[in-house]
């Protein structure tokens, strides 16, 4: 028998709790249901069961949402946190974008509220190691390359700061793109919508939410070079921003769609940000599996199953669909190693663009820990296009010459 998923739901309104029993009476064979009108009653609840996912209220008498989903993040880790509020301030939101890992607006479409419910309980199930269970809805930051974190204060410390420098200096920077993207997708904003490029989300948040959280909030920190012997940061940059001019391009010449062309730049943006996760949080870890990755020349991503449990595709996915990223986003990140073993492997998608353009990214850069995997031809082949690779070849070798003279 298959367990059914705990849910606890918090707000201080008895109309919105039994609006919300109504509406969710259908659910209750696959989920546990619980309905509690305080911070201090849901405590309770949590120190009794274990949870999979919190809704809470944001503004709440005694202890409010934000005060409540801290101590959730601390004891009960493995819990997903989801703020359902109908309203938002500047300072909410600056406290909670640490916290939050997906946030929703009254009054929320019922179909919307059980499809992220779903989602986030589905996303935990797919990785089995309880360690990494615990370890990624714990994860409310991810480290910047050094010097750009100070290059960016520095343009926001500025008299006249340029929107687009600031821009420009968060789209180059995996672990801000990620950030921004989790921000700005969430329904804070009621934007019409989602938004999959860096760049149109720092002008949709504009310098009156980003400056504070940039200078205040921790939600940007600077990765430690030291931390993982091997891992360079920089080299790491490199390789994500090329992945991604050439997925755009991949994807351009096949005619795609506007919204999937741009799904695949930001896809290659963030397609490897499960190693980030690795260097930052799993550092000793994640040396070990480098290492044994060199040792053996066999591809890291192997070696990381056998260390971890998951692979940095997995860890990534996770983590972005945690944090409500688009699914076709989510989607090239799982499947950019093993595109045939998607779900929609049948379909032309942002994941073909991503699968390619690493392939012949790494085929052509250098280093100790780049992966040896194959182009996935059976994938290829069912669009026809193994014609159009040399070009592509081509392209990727002007795009990485580029990026390195332009790093010099």
């Amino acid at each position: 028998m298959i367990k059914r998923k705990r849910i606890l739901f918090v707000d201080d309104q008895s109309n919105v709790l039994l609006a919300l029993k109504r509406l969710l009476h259908g659910s209750l064979s696959e989920w546990e249901l619980t309905f509690t009108n305080s911070a201090a009653e849901a405590l309770d609840r949590l120190a009794q069961y274990e949870y999979d996912v919190v809704v809470s209220d944001m503004k709440m008498p005694g202890m409010s949402g934000i005060e409540l989903l801290k101590i959730v993040r601390s004891q009960h880790p493995r819990a997903a946190r989801i703020i359902l509020s109908g309203q938002f301030d500047q300072a909410e939101i600056e406290q909670s974008v640490e916290l939050v890992h997906r946030y929703l607006s009254k009054p929320c479409d019922i179909e919307t509220l059980k499809s992220t419910i779903v989602e986030a309980c589905a996303l935990r199930d797919r990785i089995t190691d309880a360690s990494l269970q615990q370890l990624i809805p714990t994860v409310s930051s991810l480290p910047s390359l050094p010097g750009l974190l100070a290059d960016l204060i520095r343009e926001l410390h500025s008299e006249e700061p340029s929107m687009s420098r600031i821009a420009e200096l968060m789209a180059s920077d995996v672990g801000m793109t990620t950030q921004l993207l989790h921000l700005v997708n969430s329904s804070f904003f009621g934007l019409p919508r989602q938004i999959e490029n860096p760049k149109q989300a720092v002008s949709y948040l504009g310098l009156n939410i980003i400056r504070p959280l940039a200078l205040s909030a921790g939600v940007f920190s600077q990765f430690d070079v030291a931390s993982v012997r091997g891992f360079d940061i920089t080299q790491f940059t490199h390789h994500s921003l090329c992945v991604s001019r050439i997925a755009e391009q991949v994807l351009r010449d096949l005619r795609a769609d506007a919204a999937s062309i741009g799904h695949a730049c930001c896809a290659g943006i963030v397609h490897d940000v499960g190693h980030l996760v690795f260097a930052a949080f799993r550092a000793a870890e994640f040396q070990r599996a480098l290492d044994q990755a060199e040792d053996s020349q066999r591809p890291l991503r192997l070696v990381e199953r056998e260390v971890f449990g998951a692979d940095h595709a997995e860890v990534g996915a996770q983590l972005l669909g945690l944090w409500g990223l688009p699914t076709p986003i989510v989607d090239a990140v799982r499947w950019h190693h093993n595109p045939s073993s998607s779900e929609n492997s049948g379909k032309l998608l942002p994941l073909t663009g991503v699968h390619i353009a690493d392939n012949l990214v790494n085929q052509l850069t250098n280093g100790p820990h780049v992966c040896t995997e194959e182009l996935d031809t059976n994938y290829v082949d069912q669009f026809g296009i193994r014609v159009q690779i040399p070009a592509w070849q081509e392209l990727a070798r002007v795009v990485i010459e580029r990026r390195t003279q332009d790093a010099a």
